[in-house]
């Protein structure tokens, strides 16, 4: 089915035909927006197998944050080097990174991974929230090198203690 005929089905079942307009397309308000939101709120409702993937990437040492989009829940995540691979602990609060490292992330010694925390991509604001004026360059980074604009879409993790080496990380996610 393509994405007409689901706009026809749109405007035909909702009476909603002003979302379905050049204008409105072009906007981030419109029908495309709330089907998408559909689509979202029936994988949260009912998840498939086809939700459930692997999303790998290579770190290198000194690195601690990989960065993804459109996790909903994480199942396992595997640190894999030269010697093999082994599974990362998720620390789930502040007490518990606490007791675990004295040190700020950044002041941490490299070594063998052996925990993660989840990333909050929720932090910066969009640029439009940011500024009244028609500003055409783009933000830079910001606290934990969270891209501004891309509040809500940004997940990832925190490799804890920072990799020593080459390690591939191996999250297995439920995903949007």
């Amino acid at each position: 089915m393509s994405l007409q005929v689901v706009l026809d089905l749109f405007k035909e079942i909702t009476g909603r035909a002003d979302l379905c307009t050049t204008e409105a397309l072009a906007s981030n308000v419109n029908a495309v927006t709330f089907i998408n939101e559909g689509i979202k709120y029936l994988d949260n409702t009912f998840p498939t197998l086809q939700n459930r993937r692997w999303y790998r990437k290579d770190i290198t040492s000194g690195e601690y944050i990989v960065k993804t989009t459109g996790i909903r829940v994480i199942h396992q995540v595997i640190a894999v080097d030269a010697d093999g691979g082994n599974e990362l602990k998720l620390i789930k609060t502040r007490n518990e990174y606490d007791k675990l490292y004295e040190y700020p992330i950044s002041q941490i010694v490299p070594n063998s991974p052996a925990h993660y925390a989840i990333l909050n991509g929720y932090l910066p604001p969009s640029q439009a929230e940011l500024t009244n004026v028609d500003y055409v360059d783009e933000f830079t980074y910001g606290y934990e090198l969270a891209l501004f604009g891309d509040a809500g879409t940004n997940k990832g993790i925190v490799i804890l203690p920072p990799a020593d080496t080459l390690y591939t990380i191996e999250i297995l996610a439920d995903f949007y």
